[in-house]
């Protein structure tokens, strides 16, 4: 068991019955993130609700939400960050370069194959667009459906051979993707 979604790229798209939105995250969304993170990464929501928190106060960062509905029935069942990345001098010399980074895609079990992941990963790319040309991803090779989603929208393969600060990467199992933020991206409305 490798701890990601079952993938069955013939499956076809389950139909929302609900209005999904992606939005910019809020202090009211952190704690359901931390917990949509920790069901797939473990340890104290707690200790992700203050990483969050950080995150949605540095205008380096970005959390985007998928929610399900509106109004007082609003609900979270998605997230998505994007980070932005110095490589430092003192960093080793196969870590990742300078830039933007989507990181963390969950939705939550019950709402996947509803288009959600498609929808945070285009609205963080339109984010990263005003304040970039490219954006970086890094996925595990095991996980068929997070590479499939970002193939589809330009990211090409830069390197197998990387590290990433803080990220417990194991020697050839995660794969380093890049994808231009030029044309569309630039034209597009948020």
């Amino acid at each position: 068991m490798n701890g990601f979604a079952a993938y069955d790229p013939e499956a076809s798209r389950r139909p929302a019955n609900d209005v999904i939105s992606v939005r910019g995250g809020r202090a009211a969304d952190l704690a359901i993130c931390a917990e949509l993170i920790v069901s797939r990464t473990g340890g104290p929501a707690e200790e992700r609700v203050e990483r969050l928190r950080v995150d949605l106060e540095d205008p380096e960062r970005y959390v985007a939400v998928a929610c399900a509905g509106s109004g007082a029935d609003e609900q979270v069942v998605g997230y998505g960050g994007v980070i932005r990345h110095e490589r430092l001098p003192e960093h080793p010399a196969d870590t990742a370069p300078s830039g933007y980074f989507l990181i963390g895609l969950i939705v939550a079990p019950g709402w996947r194959r509803h288009g959600i992941g498609e929808l945070l990963t285009l609205a963080r790319m339109r984010w990263t667009a005003e304040r970039a040309d490219s954006i970086f991803y890094f996925a595990n090779l095991a996980n068929g459906a997070i590479l499939d989603l970002h193939q589809r929208f330009g990211f090409e393969e830069v390197t197998r051979d990387f590290t990433f600060p803080g990220a417990p990467l194991q020697p050839g199992t995660c794969v380093l993707l890049r994808a231009p933020l030029v044309g569309q991206w630039k034209q597009l409305p948020g």
